[in-house]
């Protein structure tokens, strides 16, 4: 999870369940503007744990949560579709039923389910939009950023417009890459190796 930036970013947020204890995750559009704006007396969001749709079961635990699918809940969300009598909708005209993968925490014991906090810049980059905010365009500039900051604390120079992005194969999150050591990069540029 990730703190949420604002109080109406469209996210779902996680909750413990006040009669069961368990986790589960409460979509944006089910959470009231009043509580999605609520605060606590430290001043913080009250429902600031953002899910960011990265989750980790394992395999027994999601066969046992098949076998009680019908159990599974479902959001309402509406949605803009496509019809004959308006083939492009201006504002939502159906109402869509829909189950995510995050639905099972609440089958899973509340004493096995952990929460790690992650940084927005380095974790999380929406692609919601085709432009503008939480866009493709927003996500490579995070991660342009993100590799640059990486390659500099290596000893490596980037210089130029355009993304510099350094391979999955060559680092996960920043380590490992001392061989850049004085050397400089033209953006845009993919690092797909050392030499």
């Amino acid at each position: 999870m990730i703190p949420k930036a604002y109080p109406e970013e469209p996210v779902g947020v996680y909750v413990t369940d006040p009669s069961s204890g368990a986790l589960r995750v409460v979509e944006y559009s089910e959470l009231p503007p009043s509580l999605a704006a609520a605060v606590g007396a430290d001043g913080e969001l009250r429902y600031n744990a953002a899910n960011i749709a990265i989750h980790y079961f394992s395999l027994p635990f999601l066969e046992t949560c098949a076998r009680q699918a019908r159990a599974l809940r479902y959001h309402s969300a509406l949605k803009r579709v496509p019809c004959l009598a308006d083939p492009a909708p201006a504002a939502p005209n159906a109402l869509k039923l829909e189950s995510f993968i995050f639905d099972v925490y609440p089958f899973a014991p509340p004493e096995r389910v952990s929460l790690l906090q992650g940084v927005r810049e380095a974790d999380f980059s929406p692609i919601k939009n085709v432009s503008g905010k939480d866009s493709a365009a927003t996500a490579a500039r995070l991660l342009d950023a993100l590799h640059r900051g990486w390659a500099a604390a290596a000893g490596a120079r980037v210089e130029g417009e355009g993304v510099f992005e350094l391979s999955a194969a060559l680092t996960y999150g920043g380590e490992g890459l001392e061989r850049l050591a004085g050397r400089a990069f033209t953006a845009p540029v993919h690092v797909a190796s050392f030499d």
